[in-house]
């Protein structure tokens, strides 16, 4: 990987992504009033449109130059630094989440729906997979709000190709499944 060529990328799509980014992160750091039927509900969009909103990212291929090895690790102490500092906050969501969704976290998925030799079943849980989406986020919108676009795009982007894009799919396929198959029922924008 090399450097970033261009640090400060503008683009709509990174701008609205930001935002939304903003908005699922805010969601699982406030405090809820509904019941948590109502808080899977819009869990179940928000993420929706979290996934949509990463298609329309531009791609990372963007950002990079030659390589220079001693920048880049220099970049990469720094970002594992502000990880760290993120942690708590992490933690304290991973709490709130258990607590809303109860009997629901768990449940089963084949991992590789190609992968024809084992597809056996695996557990799954929503805790984690919104919990990770909820890191790689967060950790893109600190970069967003101290002026590092290209930092956030990077964030965002691949870490939607390689890690939190898979967590949001099982997720939004269980939440889907307990909408449409059990006792969930479906998010409503305008409840009148």
């Amino acid at each position: 990987m090399g450097d970033f060529v261009n640090p400060y990328i503008s683009h709509p799509a990174l701008a609205t992504f930001a935002q939304l980014a903003d908005e699922f992160c805010g969601f699982l750091e406030g405090e809820e009033a509904s019941p948590s039927r109502g808080f899977i509900q819009r869990l179940h969009h928000l993420l929706s449109r979290l996934y949509l909103g990463a298609l329309e990212l531009p791609h990372t291929d963007v950002l990079f130059g030659p390589e220079n090895d001693d920048e880049e690790a220099s970049n990469a102490q720094a970002d594992n630094y502000r990880r760290e500092e993120l942690e708590q906050q992490i933690r304290q969501v991973v709490a709130r989440l258990a607590g809303y969704l109860g009997e629901i976290d768990y449940y089963l998925e084949v991992f590789d729906p190609y992968e024809t030799s084992n597809a056996e079943p695996v557990g799954g849980s929503l805790v984690d997979d919104i919990s990770d989406i909820y890191r790689d986020l967060l950790a893109g919108l600190r970069q967003w709000e101290r002026g590092e676009s290209g930092a956030a795009l990077w964030e965002w982007r691949f870490n939607f190709e390689v890690h939190w894009g898979e967590h949001a799919i099982s997720a939004i396929r269980a939440i889907h499944t307990r909408a449409a198959f059990y006792d969930l029922g479906w998010f409503n924008a305008d409840p009148t």
